[in-house]
């Protein structure tokens, strides 16, 4: 499954802005959550941070095996915004190609706690991708949420992303729709993790 860059930079309207501060950490990282959007919000721009003005690695030249595990953050919503933002973590093999996670421990745009998990699945790794058109991986990301007020939420998206400074960060973006209350309705997201 290949996912067109222009078709989905028009889709997602998340835009964030990152901090001038840099981790400098070495440590693997662990599992991060927050019990507020700026707490997420912060540690996103951390990890941009981090990056910088870097550019994606090539997917050919991505280490040939190995797994890694990836920490940050994942953010969904749609055109009005950030509805939700929580713990993401990726697993990625390089052996086999393969990408999987989990999305979970969300709060709200109102900082209240939203129970569930979002699954990651399918994911692969195209090491023949064009970085001008496509992303270095796609994965299906559906589950349930159920906010605060009781109220549940279906999730049915696709993420896809790309490696930065030799597979030390992995950043991208969703999309797909959300079903509340029997209405479907567009979704965006993006994400950032680092190693």
């Amino acid at each position: 499954m290949n996912v067109s860059r222009a078709l989905v930079l028009a889709a997602v309207p998340l835009v964030l802005s990152a901090c001038s501060t840099t981790s400098g950490s070495t440590a693997t990282p662990q599992v991060q959550t927050f019990d507020s959007l700026q707490g997420y919000f912060n540690y996103t721009d951390q990890i941009l941070a981090d990056i910088g003005d870097s550019y994606f690695d090539e997917p050919s030249e991505l280490q040939p095996g190995g797994r890694s595990q990836y920490v940050g953050v994942m953010e969904i919503g749609d055109d009005l915004g950030v509805l939700a933002a929580g713990a993401l973590s990726l697993n990625v093999n390089f052996s086999d190609s393969t990408v999987s996670g989990t999305a979970s421990d969300f709060v709200d745009f109102e900082d209240l706690p939203v129970s569930g998990q979002l699954n990651i699945t399918n994911g692969n790794i195209d090491r023949n991708a064009d970085l001008v058109y496509e992303y270095t991986f796609v994965a299906d990301m559906d589950g349930r949420l159920t906010t605060t007020p009781r109220e549940v939420i279906d999730v049915s998206s696709v993420i896809f992303g790309d490696f930065f400074q030799d597979q030390a960060y992995v950043t991208g973006g969703a999309t797909g729709e959300y079903t509340l209350n029997g209405v479907d309705y567009p979704m965006s997201g993006f994400f950032a993790a680092e190693r």
